[in-house]
């Protein structure tokens, strides 16, 4: 039964639940078939070496990422048809658990019910734009690739983000660990946290005058972690497979409207516009009204450079590496989650210094509207008509329904 008075609120976490329940579904129906899913339980336990012996032999020929590798060596310990068909929701959680605590860190205060209501945002958001849903979710090498690396990375965040002066030994042994498991787990995660690393250094030695002893500390244990997998062995033949490599030309060149197009792309076929507006006056409200330094006003500039940095050189690294190829799904999809957290660290830091005070004011009506056009948006964008079949000879639902063809993730 409906409540007697229907609140966004309602309708946002009615299309939250739209937005898992099919995905969740799918897993019951997902068969662990071709190279991405089936390659590490099957082919592992046929190899004639030791555990440490197939580490070395993958780092010295096939990938420096040494720690995405010893976890996908530990696919055939675990693996069974059951674990595979709960892996995608466990990925899920996970996710969401780690938004969860990253917003928890950077909004110290803030209520249970924000957290919980931001990080399903946020999380639903990610699963709506994902440009390769099947293969960053439902195949076991992209999941323990980028998936898990995102996952890592927002804790590795979120624990940046609660360290006010100077972090407890618990901390630093925590983002210590995070560090070398991000870089040794693939490239784009790698050069991501090393530019946010760069430019938090930067920031703090502008304003302090110094850099803190931890700060260097974790900045030789980030950088000697990411020589040891850029300069594996193996990467210096992988990039020598692609062709039209090493252009650094083309890369700065093309990597600029790649960034627009995503950026783009990310506005315009997923709903986040319309989110940002309805969740304004919660943000002006409550987020908005914590201290931290993230939304002070004079670090809107050094926010906006983190977005551009951390979009544009993680594409030019790419397009380096690969040449003029095409841009894999998975990797956009890593972009595009940390262009939501930077979209809305950016929005609150707006809210809060530039934007008049009860800006954004609108009737529970409005705001519902705006709820019910974001659950449409959802379900049916883009909705178009198949004209290439016949007309059918009788109008029944099930003729109808073949002409309708909804082209999106749920």
């Amino acid at each position: 039964m409906l409540p007697s008075k229907i609140s966004t609120k309602f309708i946002l976490y009615l299309g939250t639940i739209l937005v898992f329940l099919p995905l969740a579904s799918l897993c019951f129906f997902n068969h662990p078939v071709g190279t991405h899913d089936w390659d590490w339980p099957s082919q592992f336990g046929h190899v004639e070496m030791s555990f440490w012996e197939y580490q070395k032999l993958h780092y010295n020929t096939l990938s420096g990422r040494y720690f995405s590798t010893f976890i996908l060596s530990l696919t055939p310990y675990w693996f069974s048809l059951t674990s595979f068909i709960f892996f995608p929701i466990v990925l899920i959680l996970l996710l969401f658990f780690s938004l969860r605590f990253l917003i928890k860190s950077a909004v110290n205060g803030i209520s249970k019910e924000s957290k919980n209501n931001l990080a399903l945002v946020i999380t639903a958001l990610f699963l709506i734009g994902l440009s390769g849903i099947f293969e960053m979710l439902y195949t076991i090498s992209s999941g323990l690739l980028y998936l898990d690396t995102c996952i890592l990375s927002m804790l590795w965040l979120g624990i940046l983000a609660s360290i006010q002066q100077r972090p407890t030994i618990l901390q630093m042994s925590v983002l210590a660990l995070l560090t070398i498991a991000i870089n040794a787990s693939n490239e784009i995660n790698l050069l991501i946290i090393n530019l946010v690393f760069l430019l938090y250094g930067l920031h703090i030695l502008i304003y302090q005058r110094k850099i803190p002893l931890w700060l260097m500390i974790m900045a030789v244990i980030s950088i000697a972690s990411a020589l040891a997998a850029v300069l594996a062995p193996a990467n210096f033949n992988r990039i020598e497979a692609y062709p039209g490599s090493k252009n650094i030309v083309f890369a700065l060149s093309f990597a600029l409207p790649a960034m627009l197009q995503n950026f783009l792309s990310w506005l315009v076929n997923t709903p986040l516009v319309l989110i940002s507006i309805i969740l304004w006056q919660t943000i002006q409200k409550r987020i908005a009204t914590y201290q931290h330094p993230l939304l002070e006003k004079r670090n809107m500039a050094w926010l906006i450079s983190t977005l551009f940095a951390t979009q544009y050189l993680p594409l030019v690294l790419l397009l380096y590496a690969s040449g003029p190829n095409s841009l894999p799904e998975r990797v956009m999809d890593v972009l595009y989650l940390h262009f939501l957290i930077i979209w809305f660290v950016i929005l609150t830091n707006f809210v809060k210094n530039f934007a008049p005070a009860n800006s954004m004011q609108m009737s529970n009506a409005i705001r519902n509207g705006l709820a019910v056009l974001t659950l449409l948006f959802v379900l049916f964008n883009p909705l178009k008509i198949n004209r290439d079949l016949p007309a059918p000879k009788k109008l029944d639902l099930t003729n109808l329904t073949k002409y309708i063809s909804i082209d999106n993730n749920i």
